[in-house]
């Protein structure tokens, strides 16, 4: 194929999207008032499409008193877990939520966080393992497919931390997807999505959602 008219197909495919409720410095939210989203609702059971709304907020780290507001509130008629766009193979309506059993860090080490997270779903049993690396690094890794995964590393951080929001089914493939939260710094923090694909066991990164605090 020709090269320019493979990056003119490549820029005109719309770009998966996540996003979460709360306020934002202006530049992190690109998304509109009144665009259609998929909303993970009811505990994190269902999907569902909604209306995002967005407004216009102070954002008290970046805004002069009396100025312009330039920061953005994201919320949704359900009060979402996450929000999602132009997410391939993911739609709206009911989906399966995993078993998530979390094993306390009983020692002192780098990644706020567990130390390891057991997730039971449909039957099959993964473990997201967390693993230091250096002195402040660490890494997750997932096990129970065909290799282990490792689907986040940073060799230094600064109070870097990691959770489990949330870990299902949202493709319906049978396979897990999850959504985590990682911070390399106190002050950044990624949502990040890992759907499932083609591969039996295999997890890909699908979408991130990067904030910043003051």
């Amino acid at each position: 194929m020709n090269p320019l008219l493979l990056l003119l197909l490549l820029s005109a495919t719309p770009q998966p999207t996540l996003l979460t409720p709360g306020s934002f410095h202006g530049t992190e939210v690109q998304a509109a008032d009144g665009a259609p989203f998929l909303a993970l609702c009811e505990g994190g059971t269902e999907l569902r499409l909604v209306q995002l709304r967005v407004q216009q907020v102070e954002d008290p780290v970046l805004d002069r008193e009396g100025g312009v507001p330039t920061g953005k509130e994201v919320s949704a008629p359900c009060e979402p877990l996450v929000l999602l766009r132009d997410v391939q193979g993911v739609r709206q309506g009911p989906v399966e939520r995993a078993q998530v059993t979390l094993k306390a860090t009983e020692t002192a080490s780098p990644g706020i966080g567990p130390e390891s997270a057991r997730i039971e779903l449909r039957g099959g049993t993964w473990r997201l393992e967390r693993t230091t690396l250096g002195e402040t690094g660490f890494r997750l890794t997932l096990h129970g497919g065909p290799a282990p995964v490792v689907l986040y590393e940073v060799q230094e951080t600064d109070d870097g931390s990691w959770e489990v929001l949330w870990a299902g089914d949202l493709n319906h493939d049978g396979g897990l997807d999850l959504v985590l939260s990682t911070s390399r710094h106190y002050n950044v923090l990624h949502f990040r999505l890992f759907l499932s694909g083609a591969e039996k066991g295999s997890v890909r990164e699908a979408a991130v959602f990067e904030i910043m605090g003051c």
